[in-house]
């Protein structure tokens, strides 16, 4: 360990409880439940007033994909028939917009309502991606599962930040693959290879 780094850097003990272990089980159980709820809930949700804009955007970025890597294909006739140079929003980001229309095509979703509920549910999945990168930041920090546990909980617990978990695809989707990237950089610091520099 290189000099200048802060003690709690330094630990080797940042692995998760034991599997098989009460810990180990109770986070498990934890994540389990979270998920639950997600599935529970994720119908309750309205449809956003910028989400159809944003569903626009991948859809329109899936076409240009498809486009440039397939020219002579046919486009399936649910993409949106506007070029993405036209396009006024083309700078925003898609990194979760092209995959969630993928999602729709691959699945053959045409009903609208289906459609934005699916985009909820996808939404839920990246928030919870990263409240575990947030608890995994906390074990690391602080080494103990369980404050680990209370760091997600406080995240969860944010009535606004979990209410838009479900479909604001901008900011929630960037806080969560922000926290997931930010713990992915620190398991690469604390154990530089290549597998962990590639998971970065």
């Amino acid at each position: 360990v290189g000099k200048g780094r802060p003690p709690w850097l330094s630990r080797r003990s940042d692995v998760a409880p034991v599997a098989g272990s009460a810990p180990h089980r109770a986070v498990v159980l934890y994540f389990v439940l979270l998920a639950g709820v997600g599935l529970a809930m994720f119908r309750d949700y309205g449809v956003a007033w910028d989400e159809p804009k944003q569903r626009m955007i991948g859809g329109v970025s899936v076409r240009h994909i498809l486009q440039t890597v397939a020219p002579t294909r046919a486009l399936p006739a649910a993409l949106p028939d506007i070029e993405l140079a036209s396009l006024d929003d083309r700078d925003y980001g898609v990194v979760f917009e092209a995959p969630a229309v993928a999602v729709e095509l691959l699945l053959g979703l045409t009903n609208t309502r289906t459609i934005y509920m699916a985009r909820h549910l996808l939404t839920y999945l990246v928030f919870l991606g990263g409240v575990f990168a947030v608890y995994r930041l906390a074990v690391r920090r602080f080494d103990d599962w369980r404050l680990g546990r209370f760091a997600a909980t406080l995240l969860v617990l944010s009535p606004r930040v979990f209410g838009e978990a479900f479909y604001n695809s901008k900011d929630v989707v960037f806080m969560a693959l922000f926290a997931i990237a930010t713990n992915t950089m620190f398991g690469f610091v604390m154990r530089p290879a290549a597998r962990t520099a590639l998971l970065h």
